[in-house]
C-alpha cells in the first residue's frame, strides 16, 4: 500500500465497513475504498466545507458522510461498521471518553486510533507529544487511551504499534 498507516491499520483485515471519525475530505476513506474494493465507508466531521468536497470525492458514500460534532451523540446505528477509526482527532478533545464510548457502540468489532506523536501544542496548551510507558500510550500528561478503555468495562484486547516515527496506532478488538 502506498499509506503505511492504512497498512498497519488494517494489517490482517478484511473488513467489509469502515467508518472514519473526522473524516474530513475523505483522503483516507478513498484511499481504503480503492484498495478494498466493495468495501462499505462512512464518516463524520464538524467541517461542513470539508464535507463537501469529502462528498465529491466519494459520491457513491455520500448518504453515510455526516456533519456533526463527535461530541454529541452520533446518529449512526448500533453495531453498524465492522471497523471505527480515527487518525489524529481524540489528541484534540478535552475529554475523548464519550467519543471512544460512541466508537465502541457503532464498531462491529474494532475500533482503531491512530494519534499523531510529535511535539505540538494542544487546544488546552498542553503538550500532546505521545509516549508509550508499560504498556499505555499517553498524550503529553493528559491521556492515557487504554485507562480510558478500561474505565468503559467493555471487553477488549488491544495492542499498540508505531507508525513511521510521529504515529502511534491503537487496536482495540472487541471481545464477545
Amino acid at each position: 500500500m502506498e499509506h503505511k498507516i492504512l497498512d498497519i491499520m488494517f494489517y490482517e483485515e478484511n473488513p467489509e465497513s469502515v467508518f472514519e471519525i473526522g473524516c474530513g475530505e475523505g483522503g483516507l476513506l478513498k484511499d481504503i475504498k480503492h484498495y478494498y474494493k466493495g468495501i462499505k465507508v462512512g464518516g463524520m466531521d464538524v467541517s461542513q466545507l470539508k464535507l463537501a468536497t469529502a462528498r465529491q470525492n466519494l459520491p457513491e458514500d455520500t448518504e453515510n458522510l455526516l456533519n456533526w460534532d463527535i461530541n454529541d451523540t452520533w446518529p449512526v446505528p448500533d453495531k453498524s461498521y465492522d471497523v471505527v477509526f480515527s487518525v489524529g482527532v481524540l489528541m484534540y478533545m478535552f475529554d475523548p471518553l464519550p467519543i471512544l464510548r460512541e466508537m465502541l457502540r457503532v464498531a462491529k468489532t474494532k475500533i482503531i486510533l491512530a494519534e499523531y506523536h510529535h511535539h505540538e501544542i494542544g487546544p488546552f496548551g498542553a503538550m500532546t507529544r505521545a509516549y508509550i510507558n508499560e504498556d499505555k500510550i499517553h498524550m503529553g500528561i493528559i491521556r492515557d487511551y487504554v485507562g480510558l478503555l478500561k474505565l468503559l468495562k467493555i471487553p477488549l484486547s488491544v495492542s499498540i504499534q508505531d507508525c513511521d516515527n510521529d504515529k502511534t496506532i491503537i487496536k482495540c478488538t472487541l471481545q464477545k
